[in-house]
């Protein structure tokens, strides 16, 4: 196999910001025999999405081992107070939350950094806890997905003011059903994943709006499309013990994402 001769752009600081999508918890307990019974002292961290794009974990994906931040910016600052679901402290750069929404990455993550000159690089995940809040509700506000996408845009404009010279990653929202319309038998999704279609087209128009290489998409949505329900539970991207959460493979894959917007595709 050729060498993969792509790298990432210089930062001076990597930011994470967001929901499950890019922390280590789920990863990790996917990747322990116990599972949802191991104890957090038990788990291996470093697996979730964010900290995979910061410091790849080159035994476990070797394809990836010379594609991390860390390899193309030596100096580059991550400041990793994080025990998988959550920051344990602050100041931190690993601000994304387990159960976190768009309300919680604008009013509660990124109101904690301050304001900087630095080359920044700012992944994002949120939307999908603002649609699973909503899952069954008989009465949902008629404004969910506009509210989201409001928030979205503040965001993208709080940063562009805030953090002038980072480069933002928009990521889209996967739907775990695959177009199914149900999470199992007794959960329907249809709906709600016609809320995270209608919310991953509005961040699309954001990016496109903003015609900025400091503003880009990266199409999760797109990517784990037939990695959810739709395959055997072996081939899914998507944790066995809660399918909206990822296994060690979907954050893998998620932080591929993030490179390929970065690096372009291998």
């Amino acid at each position: 196999m050729k060498p993969d001769r792509r790298s990432l752009p210089p930062f001076d600081r990597y930011l994470a910001l967001g929901d499950s999508l890019s922390i280590d918890l789920y990863p990790a307990r996917a990747t322990h025999a116990a599972g949802v019974l191991a104890e957090p002292a038990e788990l291996t961290p470093g697996l979730g999405a964010a900290t995979l794009l910061y410091r790849n974990d080159d035994a476990l994906w070797p394809e990836f081992a010379t594609l991390d931040l860390v390899t193309a910016n030596p100096d580059i600052a991550f400041r990793n107070q994080h025990a998988f679901d959550h920051p344990t402290g602050h100041p931190t750069d690993h601000l994304a939350t387990d159960g976190a929404t768009t309300v919680g990455v604008l009013a509660y993550q990124l109101h904690r950094v301050p304001p900087s000159e630095e080359r920044l690089l700012v992944t994002v995940t949120a939307g999908r806890n603002d649609v699973f809040q909503m899952m069954g509700a008989p009465a949902p506000p008629a404004t969910l997905v506009d509210g989201m996408l409001a928030r979205a845009e503040r965001l993208v404009r709080t940063v562009r003011e805030r953090l002038p010279n980072a480069v933002l990653l928009l990521t889209t929202a996967p739907d775990p059903s695959d177009g199914l319309g149900q999470l199992d038998d007794n959960t329907p999704f249809e709906r709600e994943a016609g809320w995270l279609a209608a919310y991953n087209s509005g961040l699309a128009g954001l990016v496109g709006a903003a015609a900025s290489s400091h503003v880009l998409l990266a199409d999760a949505a797109a990517h784990f499309a037939g990695h959810g329900l739709a395959v055997p539970a072996g081939d899914r991207w998507y944790w066995e013990g809660r399918i909206t959460e990822p296994n060690a493979r979907g954050a893998s894959e998620l932080r591929r994402v993030w490179v390929e917007a970065l690096a372009g595709p291998g």
